[in-house]
């Protein structure tokens, strides 16, 4: 085989002296090869999903600036410096640990819960029941803020990060229930002004601050709870929902809209279609079937 990459030219150089350089002696290796980089692709994509969030950013940048101090402490010979830095460096990883105890207990927790066959197949029936019972659960709680004329201002992230909101807030991390959700937003408690964020099907930070609207054309009426909820829609793809402390009225925001007087049949539709995870098939045939209606409205 080597003669054969011999002769392919400069091509068959390279991998000759790849497969010299990784020691691969048989197709074996080659998949041995593979399965460590997936192994350590999928532990980097973790890091970066954990350090996405604001909050774990600036500390990622302080454990960055802490290596590049004793990389230039190193190559200029600074005794002091380098022996302090070294130091800190050597216990960074009790560190990384205490400081994201919370994180990590999540990811460790989520590998013991999930079946092997659901890290190549997820189970969309699962998430969509535990989003479910959450939408249920979230309804209950607005309907019952909006009988009591309690204003309440709670925030959905999608797919955009919200972490500069949350870092704003008080970090909770709690399982989604309609009486800890009433609890927050009783009136004269510390998080009832702020928006309370819901992430990953959990309460995950309450008393956070949402950028406002710049519409001009807004109702007058509207005050700075409904003018927060549409803003923080128009920067990103999140949903908010918005109960009126003086009239009771639930209102739904989205990409910058603001939908009023909403039941609890509304609030399940809306909330359903947009943080469900969708069926592919099910989606083409609805279209389909749209398409259907429409050509036979045209033919008749």
């Amino acid at each position: 085989m080597g003669l054969i990459l011999a002769d392919s030219g400069g091509i068959g150089s390279v991998f000759i002296f790849l497969g010299e350089y990784l020691g691969i002696e048989s197709a074996w290796d080659i998949i041995l090869i593979l399965l460590d980089l997936t192994i350590v692709s999928y532990a980097v994509f973790k890091i970066i999903q954990l350090f996405h969030d604001s909050r774990a950013k600036q500390v990622g940048k302080g454990i960055l600036l802490i290596l590049l101090i004793a990389s230039v402490a190193n190559l200029m010979n600074l005794t002091a410096v380098s022996y302090i830095v070294n130091i800190l460096v050597s216990i960074l990883p009790v560190t990384i640990v205490v400081l994201f105890q919370t994180e990590i207990k999540r990811i460790f927790e989520g590998v013991g819960h999930t079946k092997l066959r659901d890290y190549f197949h997820p189970d969309k029936n699962k998430e969509n029941e535990a989003t479910e019972r959450v939408i249920d659960e979230i309804i209950v709680a607005v309907e019952d803020l909006a009988e009591n004329r309690v204003g309440a201002l709670l925030v959905f992230e999608r797919q955009t990060n919200l972490g500069e909101v949350i870092s704003s807030g008080t970090i909770i991390d709690a399982n989604v229930t309609s009486a800890l959700i009433r609890q927050i937003f009783v009136i004269n408690t510390p998080l009832h002004d702020g928006a309370t964020v819901i992430r990953n099907n959990r309460i995950y930070a309450s008393g956070c601050f949402l950028p406002l609207t710049t519409d001009s054309s807004l109702n007058k009426e509207l005050g700075t709870r409904h003018r927060a909820g549409i803003g923080v829609t128009e920067i990103s793809d999140c949903i908010t929902l918005i109960v009126s402390e003086e009239t009771g009225i639930i209102s739904c925001a989205q990409n910058g809209s603001l939908t009023r007087n909403m039941d609890s049949t509304m609030l399940k539709r809306v909330l359903s279609d947009n943080l469900m995870i969708k069926d592919k098939e099910k989606d083409k045939e609805t279209e389909s079937d749209k398409k259907k209606r429409f050509f036979r409205r045209r033919t008749r």
